[in-house]
């Protein structure tokens, strides 16, 4: 069975970047595009059969990122490849790099004061 067979058993109307995630498993392999999203066969595989108990937002956006091109307007950093913007994201818990602190500062809510 085809990885796009098992997406269209499990997804009722598979979303297009689930379509993509098949057909590149159906044109390599479910190992090397596990290898090229950072994330192991297993959870390719759980989410082609819409198993995954993890953040399937956050693999749409590597999917997006990687397999489809998507840009996104980033709050720090301009327009972005989704799948970077997501890797900023992520580190931008620490202080590692000015970009780090820049997303940091971005994802605060902006406060407004008052004026007496």
């Amino acid at each position: 069975m085809s990885a796009f067979d098992v997406a269209s058993a499990h997804w009722n109307e598979p979303p297009e970047w689930i379509i993509v995630l098949a057909r590149e498993c159906d044109a390599t392999s479910q190992n090397k595009v596990a290898k090229r999203l950072g994330y192991s066969a297993s959870v390719v595989s759980n989410v082609l059969r819409k198993q995954y108990p993890g953040n399937m937002a956050a693999v749409e956006d590597v999917v997006c990122g990687a397999l489809m091109n998507a840009e996104i307007s980033c709050l720090g950093l301009g327009t972005v490849n989704r799948r970077n913007c997501r890797e900023w994201r992520n580190r931008s818990n620490t202080s590692a790099s000015h970009n780090s602190l820049v997303i940091c500062l971005a994802k605060r809510p902006r406060v407004r004061l008052a004026l007496c």
